[in-house]
């Protein structure tokens, strides 16, 4: 017996115990495909986790891919099915006058301002009825340059936009306030986008960032383009670190 056929046949049956193999060139065939599937997966799998890693594309959410504030669109949502959801108003109104007079930093002001989702009775259903009428306010030039790898990294907690993001195929990064009123950490705003950004990527690269607002600013120079979206349109302003508009 051949040592080279010995050693095919004894590799597979190894592997393989229930494979049956008729003949020295079924075993040869046998053996071909098993190295050429464990060299796709080990070299060229991961080598394309690594294309796409590289160029990974960032996005805000509200006001840069989604035509206005999903936040506020999903309170009126909810407040027009349940309408003792007004009683909740003076709430804001306080929360507007406390911001406005300086006494309420960005942190407590939005986890007033998302405080009625305490009255909402099984919000995870109420986000889902949300984007059944919602998400065709995805603008249309993400959905044309849509990527299986992008991330929305937003500062509207993720019982909201995570369902979006679930539904696009695209990875949320995004406010950890539940429907029950727990903030875990601050909420994914200004630097701290790019905190979590890192801490849940494991310091990925991010070839570009795209956003509507100044307050993303840490993000543009983190990525290595930097885009402004006002509507639709797009504009280059920062590019590996520096503002070049």
């Amino acid at each position: 017996m051949p040592r080279v056929w010995f050693w095919n046949k004894l590799f597979a049956q190894r592997l393989y115990p229930r494979a049956v193999v008729q003949n020295r060139a079924e075993q040869s065939v046998f053996c071909l495909r098993l190295f050429v599937g464990t060299f796709w997966t080990v070299i060229v799998e991961n080598r394309r986790e690594i294309w796409y890693n590289k160029f990974m594309n960032g996005y805000d959410f509200d006001d840069t891919i989604f035509r206005g504030n999903s936040m506020r669109r999903f309170s009126l949502f909810c407040t027009l099915r349940l309408p003792y959801l007004l009683l909740y108003l003076p709430v804001l109104l306080v929360a507007f006058l406390l911001r406005g007079l300086r006494i309420l930093n960005k942190n407590a002001y939005l986890l007033l301002l998302e405080g009625f989702v305490l009255f909402v009775p099984n919000v995870e259903k109420f986000a889902a009825k949300f984007w059944d009428k919602n998400l065709c306010r995805i603008k249309s030039w993400y959905l044309a340059q849509k990527r299986d790898d992008d991330v929305i990294v937003s500062a509207t907690p993720s019982f909201v936009v995570g369902e979006a993001c679930r539904r696009l195929g695209v990875r949320c990064i995004a406010t950890d306030f539940s429907p029950k009123g727990k903030l875990t950490g601050k909420h994914c705003h200004g630097k701290y986008k790019v905190q979590y950004f890192c801490e849940q990527t494991g310091n990925a690269h991010l070839a570009s960032f795209y956003s509507d607002s100044a307050s993303d600013k840490p993000m543009w120079l983190y990525a290595e383009k930097g885009y402004r979206v006002k509507g639709d349109k797009i504009t280059l302003i920062y590019e590996n670190g520096v503002k070049i508009i």
